[in-house]
């Protein structure tokens, strides 16, 4: 049996909360969908430094948190493993922070000089900049700034579940979903790259839109999930935590009056997220 791997590192950048929603989501989309297929764990840093990503691992999950201790923990050795693990067959799937973490470079606040953090990044897996907060609000360690985003699928994600079978999703592809969000970024490729981007040949980037965001009125914003194969394997960046199921979130922030705000709207498309998260592990499992 393969292994998943979650990230975390006693909350320094990985949020115990959100490290909770993304083993949950990732247990309920391979029980649906792959049962028996692979068994999700925790990983830390130091593991990942010393090669635990050659040990019959599928998939490394990077969650929500904040992405610079990422950077202050993996800089260097543990980013070439991540990157050798991915070129040579694994997956990647960055959630919120995750996705930043696996952009070519991040605006985060820019601006606001109390949360700004701008700058490149080296696993690079997207040719592009991840920017946010999308939505006006957000704190750290706090639900102040959490929305119920509105993202609509992409007809490359009907195509893609119905190559992957996903039936129950395939079928209701054109609409729209309810998903948690706060802080996490849109995603905008590079049509030149700037002169202060400097980068060596490599492989060439993910590309693809699985969701955008979306406006109150219903127009389609910036992307909101990226993905693609990479080398020979492949990568799934969120801005949304799209693994995350409301029941779990009501237990996780267990009396949070900003996520009992959003719950009930989350419900109604509960089934669809639920069946898109399943997708995107299928993906990430499919070889």
């Amino acid at each position: 049996m393969s292994k998943v791997l979650v990230y975390t590192d006693g909350g320094r950048g990985a949020s115990i909360h959100c490290v909770k929603l993304a083993v949950n989501g990732l247990q309920q989309a391979i029980s649906s969908l792959l049962p028996g297929h692979a068994n999700v764990t925790l990983t830390t840093p130091n593991e990942i430094r010393q090669g635990i990503l050659r040990d019959n691992v599928s998939v490394l999950v990077m969650p929500g948190g904040r992405d610079l201790p990422y950077c202050e923990e993996l800089n260097g050795i543990g980013n070439i493993e991540i990157k050798k693990f991915v070129c040579s067959g694994g997956s990647y799937l960055g959630l919120c922070a995750g996705a930043y973490y696996g952009c070519d470079s991040i605006q985060f606040s820019k601006g606001n000089d109390a949360l700004e953090v701008c700058g490149e990044r080296e696993l690079k897996f997207y040719n592009g900049i991840g920017i946010g907060p999308v939505f006006p609000g957000f704190q750290y360690n706090s639900n102040i700034g959490a929305k119920s985003s509105y993202i609509v699928l992409s007809k490359e994600a009907e195509i893609l579940m119905k190559k992957l079978e996903v039936k129950k999703l395939s079928d209701q592809m054109l609409g729209s979903v309810h998903v948690y969000y706060n802080g996490g970024p849109y995603f905008i490729p590079y049509t030149t790259r700037p002169e202060h981007i400097s980068r060596k040949e490599g492989p060439s980037s993910i590309e693809k839109v699985l969701a955008w965001y979306t406006t109150d009125d219903g127009s389609t914003l910036h992307a909101a999930i990226v993905y693609d194969t990479y080398e020979k394997g492949r990568v799934v960046l969120s801005g949304v935590h799209v693994e995350a199921c409301p029941s779990m979130l009501s237990c996780v922030y267990e009396g949070d009056p900003f996520i009992n705000g959003i719950i009930s709207e989350l419900e109604c498309t509960e089934q669809i997220r639920h069946h898109l998260f399943s997708g995107i592990i299928k993906f990430l499992l499919s070889k």
